[in-house]
């Protein structure tokens, strides 16, 4: 049983229907009048996988109600989404085949033929099947994966890039096309990790890998006949580094979950241009190869075959190092190192990211001397303060969002948003908690990190039962223990 086993199952779907009449779906939709046709009433066939096809009428709402219906046998089975894929449509033969432009369409009852059709195919398949799973499985969130879409149909699937290629160039145009999908209004959304068609090196499938883990949407896949092209088949060091890789993945959950659930209340892209938060600095207009991952990270993929580090423009502020909590100031380029296990990463100061425990540590790598006792609570607030030190003055919000991931309770209160206020002084840091809802996320013990500390605290308040260790050479503090409204550091 795959769900057992903690597995997912999405299946995909085209929206060819084999013209068959010994196929219970074509016969249905026959009878139903839910097929495109010509002008003169002739259906329209094209071929695709089952050869050849009919195609919905998507821009039907009676068509839309009908294909949503016909997941009930997956929804039963236990399937958990589903991809819609070739629904541009596409068709076998030259490139861009498609249905041709005088084929009907209702187009909600306006009536007009392909040609005004033809972008919003996509959405309003997408559309039928996210509408269906949610009749079918009302307490659930639908899960729906689309291929093509058009404006507005982020309000009913996420997207991918489409098939791409194993190649170094192809990994370049990811990152300028997700940032432009993100600015359209699209945010959930990412590439096919290590290419669909041909065969990534082990070096590629890595780069792509680090890259890809700040993307809201995450997978590798491949063509049916290629070689295997999962983070383990090219062995060590690749498998080794891969899997740090999506262990960082899995660390900054409740940090994505955040920003998704920001993306939802103002519209504001989970990968960000730069040129989107820093709109009055001209040196971030054209960057393409850097972005923002929610409010925090700064993210600068090695794009380059061999390369082993990179220049990253920081705009003005404070950025930490994620891997070594060295400071940087903006607004300035600075030589980042990249060697192949690590893709460059900044945090903005004044930031708190909320990460989870995962397998081994929830602790940066550098932190070493914080690893001797391995936290168990379940939930960690790295603390990156303004200046580093908690010597300069100011104030900064974070979030963190959290629900039951799966239903639509909700809606009815059940989630839980925190804000977390940053506060520093002169000798001073202030972490205060202000809470929402009455979502139980299941922790009542917190483990807050304080990067960029130059010595041990001499008095820490706010915090049941806290306990307290200081890494003089990673230059942080780890504070453990109850629940706080607001933890307050002295020096």
């Amino acid at each position: 049983d795959l769900h057992a086993q903690g597995f997912k199952v999405v299946t995909i779907i085209d929206p060819g229907v084999k013209a068959d009449r010994r196929y219970g779906i074509f016969q249905d939709g026959l009878e139903r009048a839910a097929f495109c046709r010509y002008p003169d009433g002739r259906l329209f066939i094209g071929p695709v996988w089952p050869g050849n096809c009919a195609f919905p009428d998507f821009t039907d709402p009676r068509v839309r109600e009908w294909w949503g219906g016909l997941h009930r046998s997956l929804v039963d089975a236990g399937v958990d989404g589903i991809w819609d894929d070739m629904n541009e449509p596409s068709l076998f033969g030259e490139d861009g085949a498609t249905i041709p432009g005088p084929v009907r369409h209702d187009l909600d009852g306006e009536g007009g033929d392909h040609r005004r059709a033809h972008n919003v195919y996509g959405l309003s398949m997408a559309r039928a099947t996210a509408e269906g799973l949610a009749r079918l499985a009302p307490a659930r969130r639908p899960f729906v994966l689309t291929r093509s879409g058009w404006a507005g149909s982020q309000r009913f699937a996420a997207h991918w890039t489409g098939d791409n290629r194993s190649t170094w160039e192809s990994l370049r145009l990811t990152l300028p096309m997700v940032l432009g999908l993100g600015l359209s209004g699209i945010a959930f959304t990412g590439a096919d990790v290590g290419g669909f068609a041909g065969f990534p090196s082990g070096e590629l499938f890595v780069r792509w890998l680090q890259l890809g883990i700040f993307f809201p949407f995450l997978r590798a896949h491949t063509v049916f006949d290629s070689h295997d092209q999962e983070p383990w088949s090219w062995g060590e060091p690749y498998l080794s580094i891969n899997r740090e890789t999506i262990r960082l993945r899995y660390r900054l959950l409740p940090y994505l979950y955040t920003a998704l659930w920001q993306c939802t209340q103002s519209g504001m892209p989970i990968a960000r241009p730069l040129l989107l938060a820093f709109q009055d600095d001209p040196a971030t207009f054209a960057l393409e190869d850097q972005f923002l991952c929610g409010d925090a990270l700064l993210v600068a993929p090695v794009l380059e075959a061999g390369a082993t580090k990179r220049t990253v423009y920081l705009p003005a502020g404070t950025w930490y190092d994620f891997w070594s909590d060295a400071l940087y100031e903006g607004a300035a380029n600075v030589e980042a190192a990249a060697p192949l296990e690590r893709i460059p990463l900044f945090v903005r100061a004044g930031s708190v990211v909320p990460m989870v425990f995962v397998g081994q540590d929830d602790i940066p790598l550098h932190t070493e001397a914080l690893l001797q006792a391995r936290p168990a609570e379940p939930l960690t607030l790295h603390v990156y303060p303004p200046a580093g030190s908690g010597q300069c003055a100011g104030e900064r919000d974070s979030w963190l969002y959290e629900d039951d991931g799966e239903s639509m309770a909700y809606r009815r209160g059940e989630y839980r948003l925190t804000r977390f206020i940053l506060s520093t002084s002169e000798a001073r840091l202030d972490l205060a908690r202000e809470v929402e809802g009455s979502f139980d996320p299941g922790y009542d013990r917190f483990q807050v990190i304080v990067h960029g500390i130059e010595k041990t605290p001499s008095a820490v308040e706010g915090m049941p039962g806290a306990e307290i260790t200081y890494a003089s050479r990673s230059h942080a503090v780890r504070v453990s223990g109850g629940p706080f409204t607001t933890l307050s550091l002295r020096w």
